[in-house]
């Protein structure tokens, strides 16, 4: 599901570096949760859920559920 996550935010932004500017993030934090190495707190799931457009509650589950 990691690739996954990684896959929209392709699809979506164009690069992690993109989604970390538009949310305010810094490139290091949104990597890190993107990439698997650090799970997500509530508030960061829900930014990333607003910022991809995912409104199916499984995919939210799917995409984060290995974090």
């Amino acid at each position: 599901m990691k690739n996954d996550l990684h896959g929209m935010v392709v699809s979506a932004y164009g690069s992690i570096a993109s989604l970390a500017k538009a949310l305010g993030w810094s490139y290091a934090k949104t990597y890190r949760i993107v990439r698997g190495v650090q799970g997500a707190d509530a508030d960061d799931i829900r930014t990333l859920v607003r910022a991809l457009g995912v409104t199916e509650p499984e995919t939210v589950v799917e995409l984060f559920s290995l974090l």
